[in-house]
């Protein structure tokens, strides 16, 4: 089979659009203390910088039915010129694009893989299970603390909306030029960022990093429209003095369990160990 040439590569400039979240990781002054060059950029507005090469590749109907791993292995900076390089190859399950995003000093930063068959690796461990149930949020948040997130398994639901006078600005900032997202399909980069916004809806969490996510879509979603966020703990665990979770994240389109949008194993650090 002839593979078709992989997306060129492209420079973006990272932002960091979530100084205001109440995570400490994107304050310059918090994340300095702990030992940053200065506030990080979230992982979901990388991730969003490396979506555009999955649609240029596989099309429009990646987002709709395609799948991607993706892992922030190095801090990005706001400010920082990033090279988002692309390459591909065939396995069992067909097509894989793998891409890579470089700060200036050529440090791989982000890796992706991802591709449109319904079983491939890139999203192994998305879960296939019945997804969560229903849950309003707890009043007031829970403690982050290992023993109050493993006691509550199912997190309260949030129901938020991307309002399609948003859209331009965000596609901006994001760099991103795919008319599909100017024609009001919601970007992918919005819809994993409730991932992160569920976890801090939830828990009263002190600084955090989102290190990891595995993603399978399952259908568009529309700017306008409602979308009931979901989530339940897979696992928890701990490495290097940090504690880890794993959340089953599940996006349904105006509430609707029949109109799955996105499915996701997120992955973050709730709990560091050298946090001040």
């Amino acid at each position: 089979m002839q593979l078709k040439s992989a997306p060129p590569t492209r420079v973006v400039t990272a932002y960091n659009d979530a100084a205001d979240s109440g995570n400490p990781m994107h304050d310059d002054a918090a994340a300095r203390a702990m030992n940053f060059k200065g506030a990080l950029v979230p992982g979901v507005t990388a991730f969003g910088f490396v979506t555009h090469a999955f649609v240029a590749y596989f099309g429009e109907r990646w987002l709709d039915e395609g799948s991607m791993q993706v892992r922030f292995r190095k801090p990005v900076y706001a400010g920082e010129s990033l090279s988002v390089e692309s390459h591909c190859n065939e396995d069992s399950d067909g097509e894989v694009l793998h891409v890579e995003v470089r700060n200036p000093d050529l440090e791989v930063c982000v890796i992706a893989s991802g591709s449109m068959s319904p079983n491939s690796v890139t999203a192994e461990n998305v879960p296939r299970s019945s997804i969560p149930p229903h849950r309003s949020l707890p009043d007031p948040k829970l403690p982050a603390e290992r023993d109050q997130v493993g006691d509550n398994r199912v997190l309260g639901c949030i129901v938020p909306i991307f309002a399609e006078h948003e859209a331009d600005e965000f596609l901006t900032l994001l760099q991103d030029d795919h008319a599909i997202y100017r024609g009001g399909v919601t970007h992918p980069a919005w819809l994993l960022r409730q991932a992160n916004i569920i976890v801090d809806q939830n828990f009263a969490v002190g600084p955090w990093i989102h290190v990891a996510s595995e993603i399978r879509n399952h259908g568009l979603a529309h700017n306008d429209e409602s979308i009931e966020v979901r989530a339940q703990l897979i696992d928890l665990f701990e490495k290097k003095g940090n504690e880890y979770f794993d959340l089953d994240v599940v996006l349904l389109a105006d509430g609707d369990p029949d109109r799955l949008v996105m499915r996701v194993m997120h992955r973050a650090i709730y709990k560091m160990g050298n946090a001040p």
